[in-house]
């Protein structure tokens, strides 16, 4: 990424094109369970019936793929998915810690109702860091 790529969209943030600005989109939230002594069998019975990605496999399969580990991500989730998790997770009696992702931005152009899509993930969050900075709007 070279300033050049950056500087072709300082549009964005320079004020010289105040109908871009940005909004958020959901937060995502990584769930991650925690079992203090690694996975035993018990822990996999739980494991399948919080997790429906889990429940379609064997125990015995589950058990010994995650033999020793200590903690197990569920994967990038919504906060309404997030919220049933835990209250799963509660009545089962594991340990899960809901891990907030780095917030996510559209870029958009209210005046032509369009978003901006920047291929390059590492220019877009620079970009993104930029309008931020720059005190641009974000919108609901």
């Amino acid at each position: 990424m070279s300033k050049a790529e950056i500087d072709n969209y300082s549009y964005l943030w320079d004020g010289s094109a105040p109908e871009w600005h940005l909004r958020p989109l959901p937060k995502q939230i990584e769930a991650v369970i925690f079992f203090e002594n690694g996975v035993t069998g018990k822990d996999v019975l739980k494991l399948k019936n919080i997790s429906s990605e889990y429940a379609k496999v064997p125990t015995a399969e589950l058990l010994l793929k995650l033999k020793g580990m200590t903690s197990v991500s569920l994967n990038v989730i919504s906060m309404d998915v997030a919220v049933s998790l835990e209250k799963k997770c509660k009545e089962s009696g594991v340990e899960l810690r809901l891990i907030e992702k780095e917030a996510r931005y559209v870029i958009v152009n209210g005046v032509k109702n369009c978003i901006l899509a920047i291929e390059d993930n590492d220019i877009y969050r620079e970009v993104k860091e930029r309008m931020l900075m720059a005190g641009r709007r974000v919108s609901r």
